[in-house]
């Protein structure tokens, strides 16, 4: 019974440490149900937001925002706000991407270099339980108390930025 939480625990710990520094190393995204994925978003120790993008790689718009993220991610490290991906390939069909190793290889193919989590569970229940929206791409800025700000539908910088400024306030 403990072995499935140790080893939860290790992989989110293996997946918070290949993200922190600022050489990049890629892995294999863990793979959350939705206790586990809200935990995990949530701001840690020295951190003050946490900027989530909900995405999968079926989703153009979702992918052509990713630059944007990728860009912003170091700067906003500094300030205290960590950016996170959350993919729902395995939570929504189509599922081209059913793995977490391929979820990996697009990633890495792509040169998303960001924290990169997937869900896998019941988004629509996840969604109406939260008031998120069904569409993708969507992104949330949490704070320690909770949800701060959202943005609903694809991302350039200056939206995130406008979002990260409202989830300030």
């Amino acid at each position: 019974m403990r072995t499935p939480f140790l080893r939860a625990a290790l992989v989110l710990a293996l997946a918070a440490a290949a993200c922190t520094g600022a050489q990049w190393t890629w892995t294999t995204p863990a793979v959350l149900g939705e206790d586990a994925l809200l935990a995990e978003l949530r701001p840690r120790d020295g951190e003050r937001l946490v900027l989530v993008n909900f995405w999968a790689t079926w989703c153009g718009p979702c992918v052509a925002e990713m630059p944007e993220l990728v860009e912003l991610r170091p700067e906003l490290a500094r300030d205290g706000v960590r950016v996170v991906a959350v993919s729902l390939d395995l939570a929504l069909p189509p599922q081209q991407v059913d793995t977490p190793e391929k979820l990996a290889a697009f990633v890495e193919h792509r040169g998303f270099a960001l924290p990169m989590l997937a869900f896998r569970g019941d988004y629509g229940g996840l969604a109406e339980r939260h008031g998120w929206p069904l569409a993708i791409p969507f992104s949330v800025v949490f704070g320690p108390e909770g949800e701060r700000a959202r943005l609903d539908g694809p991302g350039d910088r200056a939206a995130f930025e406008a979002l990260l400024a409202r989830a300030r306030r």
